[in-house]
């Protein structure tokens, strides 16, 4: 595509009641064309792609969406239980932006997101050393409603940083397509946009936070009491898959309980 800015990737898995707000909010994200360093005051293009990974889409979800900037929205088929971190991959490898941002099909977007981050990197157009710009989260209930309850972002988050705790939300984030391709998200029972944040920075690099609450993120009861051990374990595995020994899996998983009880009181 011509002039594109950015690719959206929303993996989609039986998001029937949910995923028209969250195009609606990438739809009326307005982007400039002095965002990508060349001075132009043209708007730029974006492109969303939604993947399908239950074969439950249906054209018709979306039927009539406002989309005042002309924006493309089509929908590739991903197959039936890929997980979200195989759709991310796929959506990537058919993307033509320059940058790549991800959304849950259960979030949404405030209407200054990407332009705020798309600003940061273009200030650093030269700088390979920053990977990510993200934002801090705004939680709501399972309905949709937004809480007070508001997850910050760090001015600046490195590999020792995230050894803490993961602060990077994935449905926040934007990065240069050459960095979604270096580091695709691997599969298991792990957290797959987690680890591949660790092994992005493992090296070098680092990722910028913007702390505005320009991302909705929707959060489910089920998930908080039950579900709170078993993302524990996971979070272990996503260490060991990083390749960290015993000793720093287990002065990991120190912080990331310290962390975790301290971000949602």
């Amino acid at each position: 595509m011509d002039n594109c800015m950015v690719s959206i990737i929303i993996p989609f898995y039986n998001s029937d009641s949910t995923i028209r707000q969250a195009l609606q909010s990438v739809l009326c994200q307005r982007l400039k064309g002095n965002l990508n360093g060349t001075g132009c005051e043209n708007d730029c293009t974006a492109e969303v792609i939604i993947v399908d990974a239950s074969d439950s889409f249906s054209e018709k979800m979306i039927s009539g969406i406002y989309n005042p900037y002309g924006y493309s929205v089509r929908c590739i088929g991903g197959g039936v239980n890929m997980d979200a971190g195989e759709a991310r991959n796929l959506g990537v490898k058919y993307s033509t932006g320059k940058y790549i941002a991800f959304l849950d099909a259960d979030d949404w977007w405030e209407k200054d997101k990407l332009s705020a981050q798309l600003s940061i990197f273009a200030k650093n157009e030269n700088n390979k050393d920053l990977k990510i710009v993200f934002t801090a989260r705004r939680l709501c209930d399972e309905n949709g409603r937004k809480t007070k309850k508001v997850i910050a972002a760090p001015k600046k988050v490195g590999f020792k940083e995230l050894c803490h705790s993961n602060y990077i939300s994935c449905s926040s984030v934007v990065m240069r397509r050459e960095t979604a391709e270096e580091f695709p998200m691997k599969s298991g029972d792990i957290h797959e946009d987690y680890l591949c944040w660790l092994m992005m920075f493992r090296d070098s690099g680092y990722a910028v936070g913007i702390n505005r609450p320009l991302l909705n993120y929707r959060s489910y009861r089920s998930s908080r009491s039950g579900k709170k051990i078993g993302s524990a374990l996971m979070t272990y595995r996503t260490y060991k898959a990083a390749g960290f020994s015993l000793t720093r899996r287990l002065g990991c998983m120190m912080n990331y309980a310290f962390n975790g009880l301290r971000k949602y009181l």
